[in-house]
């Protein structure tokens, strides 16, 4: 995975679309307000549906009529939202939720896999310590992520917010602006995340509620800007073997690191990772206590694991008093982040109170 450095918001409305649809979207909003129907549907009408929506709002607001004149039932501006295959999210929410996921690959074992595609999570981790050169990962090509935006524009998507992996952990961002860029039959929205797994995966979920409730994008990023500040994530790894061969470490350092115990806990908060070093497994757990003690209290929060549900199910029992009722998530690790974390390894997603 490379690091980036890019702003975090490449804002949908400058698409080049919006300025070559203008007048079309000016005269829909006149229609609009003059109470006749706006064109919808297929053709030249659907895809000019975001401008006529903003133009249809400026006119509503000169004529100060309510927005039910001039937006007759069913003529609503559709928001969907794309996501990456590290977001940990559970399918089934994905597909009630209709959310596009772009695949991310992995190299094991002298093939290619497609990341929840072509190789399920457990067969991953059963196969990892063998593979054989060691697993890679790597990102798609912006043709990917036009392929699922032009798709999710045929469904009648009129915008799209693109969400993905922090930039400083991969490359996502900047191939998704860079496809966003390429594509004329929607507007696309990239948003930089600043997480990863199911600190990325909550802020996914959210940004589809809201659409569903009609909020606006403007109103979304500001929702999800807030939701960034309250959220951490963390995770204790069991070894450091996975880190050396994805060129994370060295040998010696891996090497001493084993032999002394030590189980390195990887937080990420806003963009930044950071390590600390702990001393045996036990160590590890009870400095994951501290931190959950230290961020609460919660209102979302989810256990993480890789090919480690047992003991992850323990620390659920035992510290299940500090986390918001109702229904915790036990999520396993995708194989993305798997091949250069391990097998073992448990931590928390967690969204703290406003």
């Amino acid at each position: 995975m490379e690091l980036n450095a890019q702003p975090a918001i490449e804002p949908g409305v400058g698409h080049p679309r919006f300025m070559t649809n203008i007048a079309q979207g000016k005269r829909a909003g006149n229609r609009i307000a003059r109470g006749q129907p706006a064109p919808v549907g297929s053709g030249r009408g659907r895809r000019s549906g975001p401008v006529m929506g903003l133009f249809g709002r400026k006119w509503m607001t000169r004529a100060k009529k309510k927005e039910t004149e001039l937006f007759p039932e069913g003529y609503l501006m559709s928001i969907r939202v794309v996501t990456d295959s590290t977001c940990d999210l559970p399918q089934e929410i994905i597909r009630k939720s209709g959310i596009g996921v772009v695949p991310l690959f992995i190299h094991a074992g002298g093939r290619e896999y497609q990341d929840g595609v072509d190789l399920s999570r457990s067969e991953f981790y059963e196969q990892l310590p063998s593979f054989q050169p060691a697993a890679t990962t790597a990102v798609p090509g912006p043709d990917i992520f036009r392929r699922e935006y032009d798709r999710l524009a045929a469904e009648g998507a009129t915008e799209i917010l693109s969400i993905h992996i922090s930039e400083k952990l991969s490359g996502m961002v900047n191939i998704a602006r860079e496809a966003a860029k390429e594509t004329n039959s929607v507007a696309v929205t990239v948003f930089d995340s600043r997480q990863l797994s199911l600190g990325m995966g909550f802020q996914v979920l959210a940004a589809a509620e809201a659409a569903a409730a009609g909020r606006t994008m403007a109103e979304i990023l500001a929702m999800l800007e807030g939701q960034i500040a309250r959220t951490h994530v963390f995770a204790a790894l069991d070894t450091l073997e996975f880190m050396r061969r994805s060129g994370r470490m060295n040998f010696a350092l891996a090497t001493l690191g084993t032999l002394l115990q030590i189980k390195p806990l990887l937080k990420m908060y806003d963009g930044e990772p950071t390590a600390e070093r702990v001393r045996t497994r036990g160590g590890a757990v009870k400095r994951l206590i501290e931190l959950l003690l230290e961020s609460g209290p919660y209102e979302k929060a989810a256990i993480l694991h890789s090919a480690a549900a047992e003991r992850a199910r323990e620390l659920l029992e035992e510290i299940r008093n500090l986390l918001p009722a109702g229904e915790i998530w036990m999520e396993e690790i995708n194989p993305v982040i798997g091949a250069h974390i391990g097998p073992g390894v448990i931590g928390f997603a967690c969204i703290s109170k406003a």
